[in-house]
């Protein structure tokens, strides 16, 4: 989003590849905004940078009118350039380990990582922008039978 904009970036998986030309992950107004109103939500995502010389997560020029980022997953080597990233709780940096198989980008969460974090509050998020379906890997949805229960786009169902 190099112009700014109104964006709403909810639950997805964000992977930068190895030998990538471009060591920013997800930029917001990079180019300057273009836009009468620029407002970024980055909400509920797992951001993976497989690059090993780094990068950087989510760079945001300064001057957007709003930006939030809450409850997402940061993995891999890089910054979160969080100096205009005003409002950003329940995001965590992580290792690989947090996932089943990260190798094979299965980017569920493992159960020590759903273990550790049951207890853990997300968030409040003042849109609708709360996960309501769980991935079912390789490629699947299924409706949750409960609230979301982790940061991440990627949920599990209470047993």
């Amino acid at each position: 989003m190099p112009n700014g904009g109104e964006a709403d970036v909810i639950g997805n998986v964000v992977e930068q590849t190895i030998g990538t030309r471009n060591s920013t992950i997800v930029s917001f107004g990079a180019e300057g905004y273009s836009g009468a109103r620029n407002v970024l939500r980055f909400i509920h995502k797992a951001v993976i940078n497989d690059e090993s010389q780094g990068g950087t997560f989510l760079p945001v020029r300064p001057g957007a009118d709003l930006v939030v980022s809450r409850n997402n997953l940061f993995v891999g080597i890089g910054l979160v350039d969080g100096s205009s990233v005003v409002d950003a709780p329940g995001d965590r940096s992580v290792d690989w380990r947090s996932f089943v198989r990260p190798q094979l980008h299965d980017y569920r969460l493992s159960e020590p990582s759903r273990s550790a974090w049951r207890e853990a509050l997300l968030a409040p998020v003042a849109i609708d922008a709360l996960p309501r379906m769980e991935y079912g890997h390789p490629m699947g949805l299924a409706m949750l039978n409960g609230p979301p229960r982790w940061r991440c786009a990627l949920q599990a169902s209470a047993p």
